[in-house]
């Protein structure tokens, strides 16, 4: 009986283990619940979309474990390589913590980088008409500056496909007109994508992109790159494979809009600063310039130059001569003017300096602030200005100081001989 028990008991406990092997785990039940972030990627980059609209909307986001895709919408025309760059690092210092969904209406030029760090790209629902990816409008080489910056952002692109193979003859050809572009479906009805034409497949298409190195929606579908969306969000979950699929509570959009206002706060700062320091410089030199007229109507102002009458000078007394009471009272009366003008000279040296000063604070703003303009921005003109006249202005500040030094001791003179004449 015993051993019936015994026998009964291992039984149960190997069908137990048994049920319990086919049970999904927590993780895996987790998977199949989505919960997206979507951030928009739309109008001018670094104008409407910001790098800091990205690193605050996953800064948020990222403390809630359950958000676990981020869906990044695509209806921009260009704009900042720079701040794509930014948004790019940001994006990739996520490492694997999110599944990276690309949805396009249309991405024009910078915008493309963005797109790259997706795993999947599904255009629009309704499928724009017209060009919707694209890396440059023409392969036009003005500059050696201008094909650095090309070169740089195909070294950039093909980075970001490193890992996709399925992607990579796409790219290639997008951004290179000497490449070409051929794709194909294999028997089991997979796409596949060459720059060269292969022998086998019995239908090849040549896509052509040497008017324009972008694709419409159909060319970017045949070419393996994209995919049709279909009943949107919903149906983006289906084909992901999640069983649910909800926005997350962050909003990407309300972020992005917040970003985007703040940087025109900046913005606008950036150009009240510019005149504020222009302003300074200029009215700095509206001073130099007046400084050698203060300088010599205070020289002309010393009572020792003044021609007294003679009977108010002084008179014979015990046996020296004395000042009299009204050529004391003169002297005063001129020492006093002579102060008021060295001390006209001294307030402008002083506001000079002042003036100088305030400006070096407004010039060093303004240059910590051109860390995130591009090379071409015309503000780097502005602000190379402003440089050149603010070391001009500093440029004479050891002789005004000296000539600051000069009035003060002309000062102090008059101060000290005020009531005993000088003449």
């Amino acid at each position: 009986m015993n051993k019936l028990k015994q026998n009964t008991l291992i039984c149960l406990s190997l069908l137990i283990l048994s049920a319990l092997a086919y049970l999904p785990s927590q993780a895996q039940a987790q998977q199949t619940n989505g919960r997206y972030i979507t951030i928009p990627v739309d109008g001018q980059i670094g104008i409407d979309t910001l790098a800091d609209g990205f690193s605050e909307t996953l800064r948020i986001a990222g403390s809630d474990r359950s958000n676990n895709c981020l869906i990044l919408t695509f209806d921009t025309d260009g704009g900042s390589e720079i701040e794509a760059k930014r948004i790019i690092d940001i994006i990739e210092q996520t490492d694997d913590r999110y599944q990276r969904i690309g949805i396009v209406t249309k991405c024009i030029g910078p915008a493309l980088g963005i797109l790259l760090t997706c795993e999947h790209i599904f255009i629009a629902d309704p499928s724009p008409a017209g060009t919707v990816l694209e890396f440059h409008a023409a392969w036009t080489i003005d500059s050696g500056n201008t094909e650095q910056a090309l070169r740089s952002q195909q070294n950039l692109y093909r980075r970001l496909v490193a890992d996709k193979p399925q992607w990579k003859a796409v790219i290639d050809a997008m951004i290179d007109p000497n490449v070409d572009l051929y794709a194909w479906k294999t028997d089991s009805g997979q796409i596949r994508a060459s720059n060269t034409r292969p022998d086998a497949p019995a239908t090849v298409e040549h896509i052509d992109l040497t008017e324009a190195l972008g694709l419409t929606a159909d060319a970017a579908i045949k070419a393996g790159l994209a995919k049709q969306l279909k009943d949107g969000m919903e149906g983006l979950g289906r084909t992901l494979g999640y069983s649910t699929f909800r926005p997350a509570q962050t909003s990407g959009a309300a972020l992005m809009a917040a970003a985007v206002s703040r940087r025109a706060e900046s913005e606008s700062k950036i150009d009240t600063t510019f005149g504020t320091a222009f302003n300074l410089i200029s009215s700095a030199q509206d001073l130099i310039s007046d400084v050698p007229r203060q300088e010599y109507f205070a020289r002309q102002a010393d009572p020792r130059n003044v021609r007294y009458r003679s009977r108010y000078v002084r008179t014979w007394s015990r046996s020296r001569w004395r000042f009299t009471g009204p050529s004391v009272q003169i002297w005063r009366t001129n020492s006093d003017n002579a102060i008021q003008q060295w001390q006209t000279l001294v307030n402008s040296l002083d506001r000079i300096a002042q003036l100088g000063t305030q400006a070096r604070t407004q010039v060093n703003w303004l240059k910590e602030q051109s860390s995130n303009w591009a090379p071409d921005d015309p503000r780097m003109d502005g602000l190379n200005s402003l440089e050149g006249e603010l070391e001009e202005l500093v440029s004479g500040g050891k002789s005004l100081q000296v000539m600051r030094d000069q009035a003060v001791s002309q000062i102090n003179f008059f101060q000290e001989n005020r009531n005993r004449p000088a003449v």
